[in-house]
Formats: C-alpha cells, structure tokens, sequence
C-alpha cells in the first residue's frame, strides 16, 4: 500500500519555511521529546532452559524497571506450538527447542538495539528477565533471509514481542499484521513515559541542541529506487547555531543509518534536506547516498540521534493506519 505524504514542492516549501519558524517539535524540551512528529500515528520438546550467550561473550545481569503502562495483551495465536526457550541470543532473537528441533526465532514486529550499540545489553536482559524458566507459545511460518524463523512468541501467556515494546527495550516495526494497533500504541505510552530507550538520557549525556525532524517525504514520484534523490528528511533546528558531527539519522530497521558530515553546521533557524541519493553536500542539502530506498512507503519511523545515542526526536509515519 503507498500513499505520498508530502509532495517534494512541499518539502523544499517547508524548508524555506523553517527558517526563523516555529518547528512542530523541539529537541531538546522534554515536552516535545515526548510528543511525536507523526503523518498517521496511533500514534516440542523438553529441555533445560540456558537463557545465557551462547558463545563466550559474558551475559549482562542488568535489573530492568516493569513497564510504566501494560494493557491487556492478544491471547496466544490457535496456531501457536509449545516450546522451550534454549538461549536468548539478543534483544529479539532466540533459539528456542521445538517439536521439530531448535529454531532460531526472530521475534515478528519489533526491532531492538544492536548488541553493540546503546541499550543493546539492556534489551537482551529484558529478554531474559521475561522469558526465563518459562515455557513458551511459538506462532510463525515465514523466515528471514538468514533462514531465522519469525514469530510471535507467548510466555504465560503474554506476548513477549509486546511486552518488550511496553518496557522501551524495542522499537514497533511499522508493517501490516494482526497485532500492529497494540504494537504501535504501546510504543507510544513507552516513548511519552521515557521509558527503556526512549529516556532523554538513555544512552549518556543528552546533546541541548533543537533539532527536530519536521517531515519525512517517503513516496516519491514512480519507483522508489529510480527517483531517490525525491525521498527526503528535512529537519529544522530552533536554537543556536549547532554542529553535528557524530549525530545519525536512521530508521526503524537495523539497516540504515546516515552519519552526518564531520564539518555540518546547522545554522540556527535553519532547515536541512537530507536526500537518500547521492550528490554534493552543500548549503541546506545533504546526501545519504544510499546503495536502496530508506523509507517505507507502508510506514516507517524516523529517529535522530545525538552522538551518544540518545533519541533526540522521532518521526512515525503509517499509510497501514492512514
């Protein structure tokens, strides 16, 4: 399903528009990180369980507060087979004893942090804190282009992809299936609570800088892939003049991530497009120059981080609830 957002008129419009203007959002009040930019937002067998690495990397015994908000979650799938968690591998990944063997299990709709990145250990905890010594529920057919089986994974019968969103330990991937309403609106009780990754501090100090993102043009004329340069982020900065190196803007897969150059400056009131094709950086123009489309016409979810990795501010957009 595609649906344009903005036209690219528009967009460059709003460019001109955000400068000395008055941005939607602020990065750096924690009013406005609180509150989403957002074009359509809801806003088997027995075993012993060894929830630990399973290689020599050490396993991290971090203490996770209970999520501030938890609503009755969707009963376990007809469908769903008995199981028995083996290792937790990551935040939403596991391998997981079936009737028919161990699976690798990549946990449906959710995306967490990288183990190497900010609240990756935190988000494999969580993992472990609410799976272990359970036995689980395990819905799902398709598999990922590592062969991982991807699923929906009940433990006592709650939903484990859920539950991990309600903590702030992952991320609702903005994709059409039957959970997506709970998925979307836990994500945004976890972010206006400033819960797990969402913190205003969550990953160290948090950059003053006000830049926030104002619109992200998804849906650009034709194929995505032949037109790139018409798939655009514009963010507007509402403070002083602010260097960016070290800052990233990425999606809600594990895939992309655009690093700003060393040497930008965002002036202050400025505006800047940042395109996903390739060109010359100059003036209120970068260029991702990357090697696909970034942004999912279906929905998707925008994040700018500060050098540390704080979520300075955050852009959902679904054409699945629009």
């Amino acid at each position: 399903m595609t649906r344009r957002l903005l036209s690219l008129t528009l967009a460059i419009g709003l460019l001109a528009a955000a400068c000395g203007g008055d941005p939607e959002t602020s990065g750096s009040s924690t009013t406005a990180q609180r509150t989403t930019s957002s074009s359509a937002t809801t806003s088997a067998g027995s075993g012993t369980t060894d929830t630990g690495a399973p290689t020599s990397a050490g396993s991290t015994t971090t203490t996770l507060p209970a999520p501030t908000t938890t609503v009755a979650g969707p009963d376990p799938s007809p469908d769903a087979e008995p199981g028995v968690i083996v290792a937790v591998l990551d935040g939403d990944s596991m391998e997981i004893e079936t009737a028919f063997g161990v699976e690798e299990v990549r946990l449906e709709g959710i995306n967490t942090p990288e183990r190497d990145e900010c609240w990756g250990d935190e988000a494999r905890s969580a993992s472990i804190d609410l799976t272990q010594g359970s036995d689980v529920l395990l819905a799902g057919s398709e598999r990922d282009q590592y062969g991982r089986l991807i699923g929906f994974v009940w433990v006592d019968g709650e939903l484990l992809n859920l539950r991990l969103i309600e903590r702030g330990a992952a991320i609702a991937i903005v994709f059409d299936h039957a959970y997506l309403d709970e998925f979307l609106d836990a994500e945004e009780s976890a972010f206006s609570a400033g819960a797990g990754l969402w913190a205003l501090d969550a990953c160290g100090p948090r950059s003053d800088a006000r830049i926030a993102i104002r619109t992200v043009e998804f849906d650009p004329p034709g194929r995505d892939y032949e037109n790139p340069n018409e798939e655009i982020v514009v963010l507007v900065n509402d403070g002083d003049a602010f260097a960016m190196a070290g800052w990233v803007l990425r999606d809600e897969s594990t895939a992309h991530r655009y690093s700003f150059p060393s040497d930008f400056v965002l002036g202050a009131g400025d505006a800047v497009a940042i395109h996903t094709g390739c060109g010359d950086d100059g003036g209120d123009h970068l260029y991702w120059c990357a090697s696909d489309a970034v942004w999912s016409n279906g929905g998707d979810t925008a994040l700018l981080l500060d050098p540390n990795g704080n979520v300075v501010d955050r852009y959902r957009f679904s054409g699945y609830l629009g």
